[in-house]
C-alpha cells in the first residue's frame, strides 16, 4: 500500500484529538515521508535525517516532526502495515538539540543564552527569552533599543496579545537589558523607564465539576492520576512529568517546579491512593514513564493523556480549579500561592475565579440594619454550606454552634 494511502488512514485515528492537530501531523508526514520511505527507512537513516535537520529547524519544529513520525509508525506496526517501528531506539528529538550550531544566532544572543544557563534557567525559558528578543529586534541591533521603542512595540500589540503575554515579553526585555547593562554592552538600562503591564484576568476558567468528574471516571489509571494531580493539587504538566517514586515520603510529595524551585505538598486521599496504585502496578521510578527507556514522559504527552478525557478544557483549567476551589473551601490566598508554587501573589490572584455568590457573601457580611435599633437578620441567621465545608473546619463550626446555643440558653 502506498504511503499516501496509509497517511490518509492515519489521519482518521484518534478522533478525540483536534482536527487542527491531526491535519498538522499529516502535513508533516507528507512533507518528509517519500513514497518508498516505508521500505527503506531505518533507525540509522532517521537519526542521520534528524541530525542534519537539527541545523536548520527551530527547536519547536524539531519536536513536532519526530513526534508525528513516531505516532505514525506505531500505528503502522499495530495494524501490520510494517513489521518494525524504525523510530524504536531513537532518543527524543530534544536530545539532538546539541547538534544545532550556536553560531546560527548572533553573538549577543549566544552570550545571553550562556548567561541564562549560568542562572540554571530551563532551555524552554532560554528559547522563549531569545525568541522574544529576536521578534522585537528583527535584523536590527537589540542593543540600540530605547524605552520608547520598547514601549511602542508592546503598545502596538495590545489588541492582539493578552496582558499576560505582554508581561512575559516585558520580562524578557528586562532580563536581556539588565544583563547587557551589567556586562557593559550598554550604558543605561532602557527598561528602567519602561511602563509595567498590568496583569489581566486570565481567559481560562476553572473546569466545571461535571466535566471534570465525567472525564475522570471514564479515564484509565494513568490519566486519572494526571487529572487528579492537576485538579486537586494544582500541579503543572512539567511537574507531573517529573514526579518520581522517591519524591513521595508517606503522604508528602516533593515537587520540582519552575526555576529549580522545590516545594512539598501534602497528598489528599485521592492522589495518595492513585499514586500508590501506580507504584503497585509499575514499580519504582517515574510515575509517568516510557516503558522502553524508563525515562519520564514529555510534558506534552502528559497533556495529551488528560486532554482526551476533558473535552474542550485544557490541562491548565484543572490547575485553575485547584486554586479556586481551595479558596472557596477555606484556604487563604498565601496557602494557595504555596500550593501552586507561585513566586508572586499577583500571579495566584489571576488563577482564582470570583463568582457572584462569592461577591454576594461579602456584600451581605458588610451590611448593617437600615435603622438604628432594627434587628440585623443577617447577624442571627447562620447558613452552612456542607458541600463546601473542609474537614478541618468541622470542629471549628461545632465549637461556634456550641457557644451560640449556650449564649441563647443563658439569655
Amino acid at each position: 500500500m502506498e504511503i499516501s494511502s496509509l497517511i490518509t488512514q492515519f489521519h482518521a485515528v484518534d478522533p478525540s484529538l483536534s482536527r487542527v492537530y491531526r491535519d498538522q501531523r499529516v502535513t508533516l508526514l507528507r512533507r518528509y515521508l517519500m513514497q518508498d520511505y516505508m521500505a527503506e527507512s531505518s533507525a540509522e537513516a532517521l537519526e542521520r535525517f534528524f541530525r542534519i535537520s537539527a541545523r536548520r529547524w527551530s527547536l519547536s519544529y524539531f519536536r513536532k516532526v519526530p513526534g508525528a513520525m513516531s505516532s505514525f509508525f506505531d500505528w503502522a506496526v499495530k495494524h501490520r502495515h510494517i513489521s518494525d517501528n524504525p523510530m524504536t531506539g531513537l532518543g527524543r528529538a530534544i536530545d539532538y538539540s546539541s547538534t544545532r550550531p550556536q553560531t546560527a544566532l548572533p553573538p549577543v544572543y549566544v552570550d545571553f543564552a550562556s548567561h541564562l544557563r549560568s542562572l540554571h534557567r530551563s532551555e524552554d525559558t532560554i528559547m522563549q527569552r531569545i525568541g522574544d528578543m529576536r521578534r522585537f529586534a528583527g535584523d536590527s541591533d537589540p542593543l540600540q533599543a530605547t524605552a520608547q521603542s520598547l514601549g511602542d512595540y508592546l503598545h502596538s500589540h495590545r489588541l492582539e496579545w493578552s496582558a499576560e503575554y505582554r508581561r512575559k515579553i516585558r520580562a524578557s526585555f528586562v532580563a536581556f537589558y539588565r544583563w547587557a547593562t551589567s556586562t557593559g554592552r550598554i550604558d543605561a538600562d532602557p527598561t528602567l523607564d519602561l511602563a509595567s503591564v498590568r496583569p489581566g484576568k486570565s481567559p481560562r476558567a476553572p473546569i466545571k465539576d461535571e466535566d471534570l468528574l465525567s472525564g475522570y471516571y471514564g479515564a484509565p489509571l494513568d490519566a486519572q492520576t494526571v487529572i487528579a494531580l492537576a485538579a486537586s493539587l494544582g500541579l503543572r504538566r512539567t511537574e507531573i512529568a517529573l514526579l518520581h517514586t522517591r519524591g513521595r515520603s508517606g503522604r508528602v510529595l516533593t515537587i520540582h517546579g519552575k526555576g529549580q524551585k522545590v516545594r512539598h505538598v501534602p497528598l489528599n486521599d485521592l492522589c495518595y491512593k492513585l499514586l500508590v496504585e501506580l507504584e503497585r502496578y509499575q514499580g519504582p521510578g517515574y510515575y509517568f514513564r516510557n516503558e522502553r527507556t524508563q525515562n519520564h514522559l514529555h510534558p506534552s504527552t502528559i497533556y495529551k493523556k488528560a486532554k482526551r478525557h476533558i473535552g474542550s478544557w485544557c490541562l491548565h483549567s484543572l490547575r485553575h480549579r485547584a486554586a479556586t476551589v481551595g479558596l472557596r473551601r477555606g484556604a487563604n490566598i498565601r496557602g494557595v500561592q504555596e500550593l501552586l508554587g507561585h513566586a508572586s501573589l499577583s500571579t495566584t490572584q489571576i488563577y482564582t475565579e470570583v463568582s457572584l455568590d462569592d461577591l454576594a457573601a461579602i456584600t451581605s457580611s458588610t451590611a448593617w440594619p437600615m435603622q438604628l435599633g432594627e434587628s440585623d437578620d443577617a447577624s442571627t441567621t447562620l447558613t452552612i454550606d456542607l458541600a463546601s465545608l473542609a474537614t478541618a473546619h468541622v470542629p471549628l463550626v461545632a465549637e461556634a454552634l456550641s457557644r451560640y446555643l449556650k449564649a441563647h440558653q443563658a439569655a
